[in-house]
């Protein structure tokens, strides 16, 4: 049984060392000890939220609801748990607590419920023998939410690869604000620069500012997801041949729908590519139509698509033409979660493109999610890439750390990528985003 602790005013490093105790009891399986370690975190004001939430799921978990429901009461009373007041209902509605569904609803008037709460709570207010409230009550107009993001990119192409060295950076700012039931609009605005860094020096230096603006609507129900956006593209290349390529429209329409253990995916988009190479500069519109169907076998999820890749050849810079080839990609990618390690998966894909020199490509990678005491997280992610066709052999490592700020969060990531055999291109980029 979970007892709460009293309110005691400890230092937090022995909060962090009860948070180590707890990995350590889930690790070996010590539920008792995992369960005392929460009662310990709950007495800390700022562990009491996160330790409140992972005891209760544990809980539930060992089939102990009736405690879990006792300690979700506590959980909705932070600012910042209200959310978790879906399961509660969900427990309450099961026990026939019709009554206490009624006064969990009352007392969030703020919290936006999903469809399946809102049938919930409207049957329990009729069980309870009052009046249901109205659609819209139950789902108010939230805030806009808004993400800031920032991401320096730098490729260093291998001398007889035919590309310049460049490097890029670029700062994102999206808004997005609900509505009508599930839908969402949202917009951005996008600025940034390109420069190549005259190497080697076969290359001439070139720079280029680029700002994008568009606009999106998007969907999300339980069986399915949908998103359509449009924008335009200007860049503006500085001491090239052509001084200005002018506004580029492009659209990215998705859909995604999910039966069961079944899953449907639909892409279409364009956007533009700047590309520097011995004659100078080119941009380009490049067209994507994709076609996915994926399925969950177990502990194993399974996905095969097919796309066409297609670039439009009327927009050229620099001093001869020069243009992409349009292929078509087959796609294999299997992903295994081994059940005796939470948070971790292996990724492998096979990607075979049918162009004049045909390729295939495999790639491999494990990745993993560790979740940490105080509100943030770690994505971590290694990969092998082979190409089968001119045996080109590339590695590539990916961190991401998240931090729960309460109303925001910070992510932060670096990303870096190294041939390792054939082409010698290295890649390294870092992200760093904040939303609300």
């Amino acid at each position: 049984m979970l007892l709460l602790a009293t309110n005691l005013a400890l230092a937090n490093p022995l909060a962090d060392m009860l948070w180590t105790d707890l990995q350590l009891a889930i690790d070996i399986g010590d539920n008792d000890a995992a369960l005392d370690a929460l009662a310990e975190l709950i007495g800390f004001p700022e562990e009491r939220g996160p330790a409140l939430e992972k005891a209760a799921y544990m809980l539930l978990k060992q089939g102990e609801e009736q405690q879990a429901i006792s300690l979700l009461r506590d959980l909705i009373q932070e600012p910042e748990y209200t959310f978790h007041a879906t399961t509660l209902i969900g427990l309450l509605f099961k026990d026939a607590a019709y009554q206490e569904v009624v006064e969990v609803v009352q007392s969030l008037p703020q919290l936006s419920w999903d469809d399946q709460s809102q049938q919930v709570i409207l049957l329990s207010f009729r069980k309870a023998g009052l009046k249901p409230p109205k659609l819209s009550s139950l789902r108010p107009q939230a805030p806009i939410k808004y993400e800031i993001r920032y991401v320096l990119l730098n490729t260093q192409h291998d001398t007889g690869s035919g590309f310049d060295t460049d490097s890029s950076q670029k700062l994102k700012l999206r808004l997005e604000t609900p509505v009508a039931d599930d839908w969402h609009l949202g917009g951005w605005v996008e600025d940034g620069s390109s420069q190549a860094d005259n190497e080697p020096l076969l290359f001439r230096e070139h720079y280029a500012d680029f700002t994008e603006v568009g606009v999106y609507l998007r969907k999300r129900t339980k069986s399915w997801r949908a998103y359509a956006a449009i924008g335009t593209h200007q860049l503006d290349l500085d001491g090239g041949p052509n001084s200005d390529f002018g506004d580029q429209f492009g659209w990215d329409l998705r859909f995604r729908y999910k039966l069961n253990d079944w899953e449907v995916r639909l892409i279409s988009e364009r956007d533009s590519l700047l590309t520097a190479h011995f004659f100078g500069e080119t941009l380009e519109l490049r067209d994507r139509n994709l076609v996915s169907l994926g399925r969950r076998l177990g502990d194993f999820e399974l996905r095969a698509s097919l796309a066409d890749i297609e670039y439009d050849q009327e927009i050229q810079g620099g001093l001869l033409p020069f243009s992409s080839e349009d292929y078509r990609l087959a796609s294999f990618k299997m992903e295994y979660y081994p059940p005796a390690a939470p948070g971790a998966w292996l990724d492998i894909t096979v990607d075979h493109e049918f162009r004049e020199e045909k390729e295939t490509l495999v790639r491999a990678g494990p990745w993993y999610i560790k979740q940490f005491g105080k509100r943030s997280s770690l994505f971590a992610g290694f990969g092998f890439e082979h190409n089968l066709t001119n045996d080109e052999q590339t590695i590539d490592v990916q961190l991401y750390r998240t931090f729960d700020l309460g109303s925001h969060t910070l992510q932060a990531g670096l990303y870096a990528n190294q041939g390792i055999a054939g082409r010698r291109d290295k890649t390294g980029m870092i992200i760093i985003g904040f939303k609300n």
